[in-house]
This record gives C-alpha cells, structure tokens and sequence, in this order.
C-alpha cells in the first residue's frame, strides 16, 4: 500500500531505501457506435484490464438489415459477437455495429413465354440493384416483372424498386405481357395513333411512318422501339411523352417532324443508329428537352433556323457534334455551324463564337433559354442577329460590334439578369429592329468604346 504520497518528505535511514511505485488502473470506456442503425447503447466504464461483458443489444435497429455483432472498424468484420466478454484496453475502444441485408428470394412466372425459361429463381438482398431474366413471347411485349400489381423491374429486366419486408420474403413474380399492336391505329403503313396502355412499346415492322401527333400526352410511356422501316416521323408525334428518358432513331429514318420530341421534359438522350439517312430536322424538334449530348448524322443537310422556329429551339442541348462527313454543317467552339450560309444556328452554356469569320449572323432563337451563358464575345465578322437569339439567357453584359447592321425582335427577350447592353454603334442602326431588346430592361449604351 501506499506510505509515501508523491512528494512527501522522508527522513534518510542508515543504508537507505528502495520504494515501489503504487499503480491504480485508469477508467476506460466502450462506446457503441450504432454505424447507420438508429438507437443507443450506452458506454461501458471499467478499469483496464478489467474484463467486461459487452452489454447485448436490444435498441439499435436498422432496417432491412439483421444485428451481426460489432467490429473494431467502420467498414470492418466482427470481432465481438452481441454480448462477447471484452478485457479492457488503455484509452478503452469505440466498436462498431456490423449489419447483414436480409435476403430475399424472386421467383418467376413467365407466363407463356417463348423464350428460354430455365431461370425460375434467383437471391437478392435488401436495398442491391438486381437485373432479372428478359423474356419474349411472340406477338407481344414485354413490360416487366411484377409482384401481385407492383412493378419491381423495367422491360430490360432491371429493378425499378427496394424489395423490402421480413428477412427471407419470397416475392413470386410474373412476367406482364402487352399485344403489341394493341392500341395502336395503323392506316395502310402509319401509325396514325396510339391508345395503348403500355409502358413500353414496340412499333411493328409493318409500320414505315409514324403519323403526326401519334403518341401526343402518352406520358406514361416510358420506352419506344422504332423499328427500322421507320423513314418519317410527323410532327408532334411524340409531345408531351414526359416518361421519355432516351430515343433511338434507326438508320432508315429520313425526316424528323416539326415538334416531333416537342415538350418530352425528361428526354436526356437522342441516339442514331450509323449509317443514318436523315436529311431533315424540323423546327423545335426537340423543344424543352434535357438533351446532354446530340450528335448530327453526316447524312442532315436540312436544319430550320429561320422561320420563326429553329430546329434546336429549347432543346437545352450541352453539347453539339457533328459526325465526319456532313459538308453543310459543321461545330466549332460547341457552336452549330451552317458552312455555306455561315449561319450560327445553334448554341450551349459554354458556346464560344469563332473569330475566324466563319460566323457572320447569328441564327433565329441560336441561344435559347442557355441559362448558363453568362457571357459572350460576338466577333466583329457577325452582321446579323436574328430575332430572339438570346432569349431568356444568363447573360450579365454583352457588347454588340460596330459590325452588326441588322438585329430581329426580342432578341435579349426575359434577359433578367442583363444590365447592360454596350452598342459599339453612335446611334441605333437603320437595319435594327424597333423591338429589338423588348422584355429587356438593360441600359444600353451607345458609342461604347472598350477600354
């Protein structure tokens, strides 16, 4: 025991002394770490080198997910099962919740198919993707599979939902067919109109045109199939087809329609299949789109961009290519370029308007709705600009060149964040139209010379 405190006096004895340092075991602690699960448990308190029992856990919960026991990492295995004995360390331990996702079982009622049917079951755990088997039937399409009325995969066979419920749950799924011309009224080789009630739908090869305003409002459609003795695709065949996420269009399509894509608001991708024979994009094809990336086959010589709607008017495309080959178009500084007419029909957020004097007029709506353009240089080769080039675009400030002699309406129409337009012009030129910035309460500046 102790006899001497630290720090005490002692009187020296004849032949001295050896005393022995007195050691009392620190307080540790075991902290629980719930690691995604909801609840507590709380810390453990003891000496070190004191063995302990792991308190059982009885209030940490995580759903879809079984209590494995606790790990001395985040990411880690188990060490300690629930209520292991633990001998107590210096500067004691967090431990952490380990988890195991229920398991589930899919099994699958194809329901007449003709295809391969060896797959009747498969595991998948609680909150994991999984891709199950895509079968066909001849005459029909397939829709997915379903458990009771829930929808729990796409036509490509991929989950849609998070199967939940007890650990274990067996879900029978069945395979939903659609005839695969029900709903649909083909005259002669179009397909003037679609009523069906499928989400994905695939157009017969018997099928060479699809009529205009065909598919209009068929928002709950979700996947189309063109096959490819498609050549025309009217106007407004697929507006308002708001569940369209990504379109191919086959090699044998020759003329898109005006407004054929109008209004498809969750349409991200336009694919063309090689070899395309596309010649012709009507105006606002594919108006209020989310289109990333659009690629022009070498076969279009016809884009609209002057007749009071272009082709790419609000399309909200990021980026332009044109494929090797096309003599009449071109992109250059992600700008949508007409060669011959040196035309700039279309452009992005982040467009950058070629110096070279191959621009010499900005085409009609070129920069529609770029919400992202900030900021423009137009080069001193432009003379034109036509009417609602700029409308409701990011723009802060612009300087319009000397060299500018004609400017459309509206052309900086609902530019909001717009304050200042610097005309390098003395005076509004002839050729300007009267309303030329309408809607637009930037202060314009003449006679503006850069310092």
């Amino acid at each position: 025991a102790v006899v001497y405190a630290d720090g005490e006096s002692y009187t020296m004895t004849a032949g001295g002394i050896t005393l022995y340092a007195v050691w009392t075991a620190n307080d540790n602690a075991v902290i629980f770490n719930a690691n995604g699960g909801v609840g507590e448990i709380a810390s453990i308190v003891a000496k070190t080198n004191a063995v302990v029992s792991l308190t059982a856990n009885t209030t940490i919960t995580k759903a879809g997910y079984t209590f494995a026991g606790w790990a001395t990492t985040a990411d880690g295995a188990v060490v300690y099962a629930d209520g292991a004995s633990y001998t107590m360390t210096a500067g004691g331990i967090t431990l952490y919740a380990v988890w195991t996702a229920f398991t589930y079982t899919v099994n699958f009622n194809y329901d007449g198919a003709d295809s391969d049917t060896s797959v009747t079951t498969m595991q998948t755990t609680y909150g994991a993707a999984f891709n199950c088997p895509v079968p066909t039937k001849t005459g029909y399409v397939f829709q997915g599979w379903y458990y009771k009325t829930t929808q729990i995969t796409d036509n490509l066979g991929a989950c849609i939902v998070t199967l939940t419920g007890e650990n274990g749950r067996v879900f029978d799924s069945t395979a939903k067919w659609a005839l695969q011309t029900e709903g649909m009224a083909i005259s002669g080789t179009t397909l003037t109109k679609y009523t069906g009630t499928a989400k994905y739908v695939v157009i017969p090869d018997t099928v060479t045109s699809i009529g205009n305003n065909a598919f209009e409002n068929c928002n709950w459609v979700k996947s189309v199939i063109v096959p490819n003795t498609v050549t025309s695709i009217g106007q407004a065949a697929f507006s308002y087809c708001s569940g369209l996420t990504s379109i191919t269009i086959p090699a044998s399509v020759e003329t898109i329609n005006a407004e054929a894509f109008w209004n498809c608001y969750n349409l991200t991708s336009v694919v063309f299949e090689k070899n395309s024979k596309l010649t012709s994009i009507g105006g606002r094809a594919f108006f209020n789109s989310k289109i990333k990336e659009f690629s022009l086959p070498a076969s279009v010589t016809t884009l609209v961009y002057d007749s009071g709607y272009s082709s790419f008017m609000g399309s909200h495309i990021e980026k332009f290519i044109v494929e090797e080959g096309n003599t009449t178009f071109y992109v250059d500084g992600n700008c949508l370029i007409n060669k011959s007419t040196k035309t700039l029909i279309a452009g992005c957020n982040n467009s950058i308007i070629p110096t070279d004097g191959s621009v010499t007029s900005i085409g009609y709506s070129a920069f529609y709705e770029c919400y992202g353009l900030t900021s423009i240089i137009i080069p001193s080769s432009v003379k034109s600009i036509d009417h609602y080039a700029f409308f409701n675009c990011g723009l802060t400030t612009i300087i319009i060149p000397n060299s500018v002699t004609n400017i459309g309406n509206n052309v900086f129409f609902y530019c909001g964040n717009l304050t200042t337009i610097n005309c390098e012009a003395t005076a509004q030129p002839v050729g300007w139209d009267a309303g030329w910035k309408t809607e637009c309460n930037a202060t314009v500046v003449w006679g503006y010379v850069a310092a």
